[in-house]
């Protein structure tokens, strides 16, 4: 929790033509391992940013959960310290 929550990088897209005009025939072995490095790498970075929503979800939520404690340690103390005016006697 010691991070601020950020902002998420937008989901990166294959750029390889094989996933935006398939050809008819087969590629070549070398543009398949292309792309499927690039689809690992992009697999990785994908995993990573679940991670990340994850650990931000719970930072979020444990956030939320120590105002709610806070505010209600607030609100008893404020109930249980209403001073009421004594009565005093001039003798």
């Amino acid at each position: 929790m010691d991070r601020g929550l950020t902002s998420y990088p937008p989901a990166m897209t294959p750029r390889s033509q094989l996933l935006a005009n398939p050809p008819q025939a087969v590629p070549s072995l070398e543009e398949l391992l292309s792309l499927e490095a690039e689809l690992k790498s992009i697999q990785s970075k994908t995993v990573a940013r679940v991670k990340k929503t994850l650990t931000d979800i719970i930072a979020v939520k444990n956030l939320y959960k120590n105002a709610k404690q806070k505010d209600g340690k607030s609100k008893s103390k404020k109930a249980g310290s209403v001073k009421f005016p004594r009565e005093f006697s001039s003798k």
